[in-house]
């Protein structure tokens, strides 16, 4: 008797995510797949319709978890500061623990692709802008960060940077610590946070 399908199609989820994480994803073809959870390529059709469908569902998987893991420290009643210094913390953690996530969210070939991948990766980048956007204002209007900067340009800093690290983990196998990464972005992000007379900067909101 064969698996329950929901318990398959997350069998078929994380074993595509262990072999981006060990191959990326552009040799990630169905039959790859297949070998992996040790089924028949017709299987995953069976679940999926496309390689496309497949990576979508690896997508709102990733980025569920990642969201879960972080969203009670956006809303913790704890000081901006400790908020950010917390979620740079999980979310970074949550990466090494799955390792697949930069080589997956930032991938073009995906990308280029599929516009319904591209759309969601969208999504989580606008999504985690959002949350700090909010976090950083609380700061601001706590004063515990200085108002002297715009906070949505100071969350797409923290976005961008964070995104920055996790693809050079990434390029260079996985083969430096995280945290310690993590250590020193919070001290650059709290030297912009904290500066009085920041350096202007003019950047168009999208």
């Amino acid at each position: 008797m064969g698996k329950p399908s929901e318990q398959r199609q997350e069998e078929i989820v994380i074993s595509t995510i262990d072999l981006c994480a060990e191959q990326g994803v552009n040799k990630i073809t169905t039959q790859v797949i297949a070998d992996r959870v040790g089924v028949a390529q017709a299987t995953i059709f069976k679940h999926f319709k496309t390689r496309d469908h497949v990576f979508e569902a690896v997508l709102r998987w990733l980025s569920g978890r990642m969201f879960k893991a972080v969203e009670p420290m956006f809303k913790s009643e704890a000081s901006a500061d400790v908020r950010l210094q917390n979620i740079i913390c999980k979310q970074l953690e949550f990466a090494s623990k799955h390792k697949a996530l930069p080589r997956i969210l930032f991938s073009d070939r995906l990308h280029s692709d599929s516009s319904v991948l591209k759309g969601i990766v969208q999504q989580v980048m606008a999504r985690m802008t959002e949350a700090f956007t909010q976090l950083i204002q609380d700061g601001m209007d706590s004063g515990v960060f200085a108002n002297q900067q715009s906070a949505q340009v100071m969350a797409k800093l923290v976005v961008s940077t964070m995104q920055g690290t996790l693809m050079r983990w990434s390029i260079h196998d996985y083969n430096f610590e995280l945290q310690a990464e993590g250590q020193a972005l919070y001290g650059y992000y709290m030297q912009a946070l904290l500066a009085n007379n920041p350096a202007p900067w003019s950047i168009e909101d999208k």
